[in-house]
């Protein structure tokens, strides 16, 4: 077994933004991430997160892909952290994820949501992740921002991004999530320069900080978005 992750380790990329944006949602839902509680992760990769969250809060981790080659690369993560007994990988089909069932104290998704291309079906997946959640669940999002005008730009002209123009959270995606559950907490990360540099985890440190104090990120001008919904009934 090797060292247990970091969760630089368990975001994989971008870490100077992804790490602070996920270790804030699991801070902001750390009375619900005890040892023996069940969580759904949707999207799960290669694992990492699922390893990071079955290793470092004990959580007992289910998790659906729709890759084949990504089930066979997070059981071996699962295998190599020493966690394969608190993880169960799956596979469905794209269009069967939202007839997944069950109740989970913990639902769990990192970069999903943004690839949704209709803000109806956007509502639509998250009234199921509350349909799945047992009472005093929480759900775990952290996601890509809309992000400001140079990130934006960058995105659709430069980097020529196909999912640019879909649902990225913004201040419309907040009020789908603050529709369906009955407490939403959000923290929001990268503004201008910072989203470009965080692939240096210190540098892009050092510029996230300059930019919280000079232009504070929000809904509708974040590279990354923390959040977490609760269902108290």
């Amino acid at each position: 077994m090797q060292h247990p992750l970091t969760i630089e380790q368990a975001v994989e990329w971008r870490p100077g933004l992804w790490a602070p944006a996920t270790r804030a949602a699991l801070e902001m839902a750390a009375d619900r991430l005890v040892p023996g509680a069940s969580c759904l992760e949707v999207g799960y990769g290669t694992g990492m997160m699922a390893c990071y969250l079955a290793g470092r809060h004990g959580l007992v981790v289910t998790g659906y892909d729709v890759n084949p080659e990504a089930r066979m690369k997070a059981t071996e993560n699962a295998r190599r952290y020493g966690v394969e007994g608190r993880t169960d990988f799956r596979l469905c089909q794209r269009d069967e994820t939202l007839s997944i069932a069950g109740e989970w104290d913990v639902v769990f998704m990192k970069s999903v949501l943004f690839h949704i291309r209709e803000p109806a079906t956007y509502e639509k997946w998250l009234r199921w992740v509350r349909s799945v959640l047992a009472p005093g669940g929480v759900f775990i999002a952290v996601e890509n921002g809309r992000g400001a005008n140079l990130v934006r730009l960058f995105r659709l002209h430069v980097a020529r991004r196909n999912w640019a123009r879909l649902c990225l959270f913004d201040s419309d995606r907040l009020a789908d999530f603050c529709r369906t559950f009955d407490r939403v907490d959000a923290r929001y990360f990268g503004h201008v320069v910072s989203p470009f540099l965080s692939g240096s985890p210190s540098i892009c440190t050092v510029a996230r900080l300059v930019e919280d104090w000079l232009w504070p990120p929000s809904a509708d001008n974040c590279f990354v978005v923390a959040v977490v919904a609760r269902r108290y009934e």
